[in-house]
């Protein structure tokens, strides 16, 4: 259910191909920021009559294996700055504190 209209949101807001399957089975919308990622998610569970943060939370896969360069760091946004592992501890923090429904 909650699949499901994260489906219509993304096609909504990014357009057909933002509901296209990855290879590790997510979806590929073309986001700029971490943030409306996880906004799209809220919004999801919230189509669904649900709690988010109270009937559901999210996790996080924090695997950087795809946004890791050895010689840069991590790409945190699309268009922001590259973070160190201690920067990026920190945003993952911000994120959860903006967040309470989110874990990981």
């Amino acid at each position: 259910m909650i699949q499901e209209h994260m489906v219509g949101i993304l096609c909504k807001k990014y357009g057909p191909t933002a509901a296209c399957i990855g290879p590790d089975g997510g979806f590929t919308p073309a986001l700029n920021t971490v943030e409306e990622a996880v906004m799209a998610c809220i919004e999801s569970i919230r189509h669904t009559g649900l709690h988010p943060g109270e009937d559901m939370h999210i996790g996080l896969r924090c695997g950087a294996d795809y946004f890791y360069d050895p010689d840069r760091g991590y790409k945190w946004e699309e268009n922001g700055p590259y973070k160190s592992g201690e920067e990026m501890v920190d945003a993952y923090a911000d994120l959860c504190l903006s967040h309470p429904c989110l874990q990981y």
